[in-house]
């Protein structure tokens, strides 16, 4: 008998959880995912400036370690 009350006490919390995950998660945000942006010239610039400057980062960073390595 206890084992039995556990077990649906358990399916109860579960059932709960997951009903509140329907509410609260991907349904309220499916509106915004696919949202295009308000500004697309800001934000393509902005995307663009960012992959520039971490590529000259991480070109700076691998000359850097290339040049310790053959200096004597």
């Amino acid at each position: 008998m206890c084992l039995l009350t556990l077990h649906c006490i358990t399916l109860l919390l579960l059932h709960q959880e997951r009903d509140i995950g329907d509410e609260y998660g991907w349904k309220q945000v499916h509106g915004d995912v696919f949202r295009p942006a308000s500004s697309t010239l800001v934000f393509s610039s902005l995307i663009g400036t960012g992959y520039q400057i971490a590529f000259v980062a991480l070109c700076t960073i691998t000359i850097a370690i290339v040049g310790e390595l053959y200096t004597e």
